[in-house]
């Protein structure tokens, strides 16, 4: 979404949403040789990601413009490797400036 805010600034902000209930599994299998076991677990890869964001640009002059912002990344695994996930998060802030010719 972006709203402008008088004739200087202007507000944006966004959001991304992933989910991926894989094939629907709700247990691991515990029976069987080694090697189903191990296979059953990689066979299915259910995840969510998620990015909210937002941002504010202010007009300095005609062709110069200050951007400042922030965006969180949030990533969750629910498969793996004997329960082994990758899971993450991060918080970014920024800063920069847009020059247009």
């Amino acid at each position: 979404m972006r709203f402008a805010v008088g004739k200087r600034i202007d507000l944006f902000a966004g959001y991304s949403l992933t989910r991926d209930t894989g094939d629907g599994r709700s247990s691991l299998v515990s029976t069987g040789t080694a090697a189903q076991m191990l296979l059953y677990t990689v066979q299915t890869f259910p995840l969510w990601y998620q990015s909210p964001m937002a941002r504010i640009s202010v007009r300095l002059h005609e062709k110069l413009r200050w951007n400042f912002g922030y965006q969180y990344y949030g990533y969750k695994e629910e498969f793996g490797l004997n329960s082994v996930n990758e899971n993450f998060r991060a918080n970014t802030g920024y800063t920069s400036l847009l020059w247009s010719f």
